[in-house]
């Protein structure tokens, strides 16, 4: 129940409060033939799809974060929660200077969605868990980033892109080491425990 109530929080708090404000305003110029240029406004509908994404990897990486346990695993959300900031800003950046509105909000829906949502809901009881949930979300990224790249896009956007998916890709390898690590602790603490609790053996009674 306990840990139903954690998810239900968070798809709340996601949809709410996944926001990040942005001063880059579309260059007008650009702007102005941004509804002839198909290519464009494709290319500007998929970076800020890219965006929403970023948007609600860093807030929810943040709070997750704020109630994991594991000094690593804690350091690891907060590393790469600031990553996705910095990414959405960027692409915020970006959108703006093809002559679009960069999206503020993330997308509160689909499989990074539901990731998400798990994440929050393990990070207090299943650092294992949770290691893993960070892997597939940070996964599901760069799947959408490889989507993009397969798209027309101009060349200061998809030298973006390919250098942030060597980035995401070096962070999710080091989520998956860091599972690694909780995953042989945990083990190692079972099998001490398991040691302590075995019964001393009886002296043999000598008559």
């Amino acid at each position: 129940m306990r840990r139903f109530l954690m998810i239900a929080g968070a798809l709340a708090a996601l949809s709410a409060c996944a926001h990040m404000n942005t001063d880059a305003n579309p260059d007008p110029s650009a702007a102005a033939s941004l509804g002839t240029n198909t290519e464009i406004k494709a290319e500007a509908d998929n970076l800020n799809h890219i965006t929403r994404i970023s948007i609600d990897a860093n807030r929810l990486y943040d709070q997750a974060a704020d109630e994991a346990d594991d000094k690593d695993l804690q350091a690891s959300l907060r590393s790469i929660s600031a990553e996705r900031k910095l990414f959405a800003q960027k692409l915020q950046q970006r959108v703006a200077a093809l002559g679009a509105n960069p999206a503020e909000t993330g997308q509160a829906s689909g499989a990074v969605y539901r990731s998400f949502a798990a994440l929050r809901g393990l990070i207090e009881n299943d650092s294992v868990a949770a290691a893993g949930e960070v892997y597939r979300g940070e996964s599901y990224l760069i799947d959408e980033m490889n989507k993009a790249l397969q798209t027309p896009l101009t060349a200061v956007s998809r030298d973006m892109l390919t250098a942030e998916i060597a980035k995401v890709k070096a962070g999710r390898s080091k989520v998956e080491q860091l599972k690694t690590a909780l995953e042989t602790r945990l083990m190692n603490e079972a099998a001490r425990e398991d040691a302590t609790a075995q019964p001393k053996p009886t002296p043999a009674n000598p008559g």
